[in-house]
């Protein structure tokens, strides 16, 4: 079904009209001087006051309700941990350990850890860790008849005036411990 588009004008023929009716002004003035601005009906302004109040009659009440008491997470975190703990038990094999230590106890043995080799240990594998890249990096010599490159001897001489690096935590020199 067509609805003619009587209200805006543009099905009429005859002239144009202009869309401007008073001089210098628009369609529809806004609130001057001349015309005061236009109120909202009378149903509107009793229902106003009761929505504004709504939201704040409602917010104590939700606002206790939006985030959890101390008491109440501290209960899901002993529960959380307690079902971590049990994941872990069972996945990490911990009461497997247990039970083969307890059935083959006689086969192990028990020792006190001694510091002083402990550390002796780690410092001589990290030294041997260390040694093995400082080689990887050093770079081989040519000879001096065999005409290497420029940039070959530039390298090697580049080495030899390399200064040597003081030594790390641990590490023994002369008999005595070094520590940085």
């Amino acid at each position: 079904m067509a609805v003619p588009a009587q209200t805006c004008g543009a099905s009429r023929p005859g002239p144009a009209r202009t869309a401007l009716p008073w001089p210098g002004r628009s369609p529809r003035p806004g609130p001057g001087p001349r015309r005061p601005a236009a109120r909202p009906p009378r149903p509107l302004l009793l229902l106003l006051p009761p929505l504004l109040l709504l939201p704040l009659l409602a917010a104590p009440g939700a606002s206790a309700y939006s985030f959890p008491q101390q008491h109440t997470m501290q209960h899901w975190a002993r529960r959380l941990e307690q079902e971590i703990d049990g994941v872990m038990r069972i996945f990490g094999g911990v009461q497997q350990l247990r039970e083969i230590y307890k059935d083959n106890r006689n086969l192990f043995e028990v020792q006190e850890n001694e510091p002083q080799k402990l550390v002796e240990k780690v410092a001589g594998d990290i030294e041997s860790l260390l040694d093995r890249k400082v080689q990887a990096l050093k770079v081989p010599q040519p000879p001096d008849d065999a005409g290497g490159g420029w940039a070959e001897k530039e390298i090697g001489r580049c080495c030899r005036e390399l200064p040597e690096s003081p030594p790390l935590a641990g590490q023994h020199q002369g008999g005595r411990h070094h520590v940085l």
